[in-house]
């Protein structure tokens, strides 16, 4: 698969303006750094993704909101209103803004795709078996995890809470080495998928398929069911 940050690079630039990506409205409400180009990332995407991805996608927004600040996120994808929203300020270049849409878009062909994303429960299972790597991995770091239930897919607030202040990114990073391809797939099953996702269209797709065969799997037959859609 073409690097995606190698294509950023070669990009001729489009207008940084209000645009539109397979029909849908990309609205910029706040100015960006200098190191990102929006057009050129949005022309990325759309040379990389189906059109049918886009399908009931009523947006995106560039837009600084404060719920970013309080939560610490750069972007988030809104189920009830089906937009996705981007954080300027909290971009570091192109390549960064690049994986946060990758990602938010992950999360809204879930809500095209349940069935086959989640039918079978295969990429569950995966998940799951993961779950019981991280807690043994964890367990032996010295890590008290009784109070949490890692057998529950769902997302759990002090769970995240706890991964990423208790037990903290540098050590995450090091007890998910070789069980997913960043630590914050561990989060939950959405989580997971959509981390997926995003590093199959950074251009990681041999390392996904590596440690989570099940998931690369998934992803590559969607990718060919979208290209089929009209």
């Amino acid at each position: 698969m073409t690097k995606t940050i190698d294509y950023i690079k070669n990009r001729s630039s489009l207008i940084q303006e209000n645009v539109s990506i397979n029909s849908v409205d990309v609205k910029l409400q706040s100015d960006l750094p200098d190191d990102v180009n929006l057009a050129k990332i949005l022309t990325t995407v759309k040379g990389s993704l189906p059109k049918a991805y886009f399908k009931k996608l009523d947006g995106i927004e560039v837009v600084d909101l404060e719920e970013f600040d309080e939560r610490d996120i750069s972007a988030k994808y809104s189920l009830s209103d089906k937009k996705l929203y981007i954080s300027a300020n909290r971009q570091d270049d192109s390549s960064d803004m690049l994986d946060d849409i990758y990602h938010e878009i992950g999360h809204h062909v879930e809500s095209l795709y349940p069935d086959h994303i989640y039918g079978d429960k295969a990429i569950r299972d995966e998940f799951l078996l993961k779950r019981k790597q991280l807690y043994f991995e964890l367990a032996s770091e010295g890590y008290d995890l009784t109070r949490y239930n890692l057998a529950d897919p769902e997302y759990n607030k002090e769970l995240d809470y706890f991964f990423y202040e208790r037990v903290g990114k540098r050590m995450m990073n090091m007890v998910t080495a070789g069980i997913s391809i960043r630590p914050y797939a561990m989060v939950s099953l959405k989580e997971y998928f959509a981390v997926g996702f995003e590093q199959y269209y950074l251009g990681n797709d041999k390392q996904l398929h590596k440690i989570s065969p099940v998931l690369y799997k998934k992803i590559s037959e969607l990718h060919n069911l979208a290209r089929k859609e009209r």
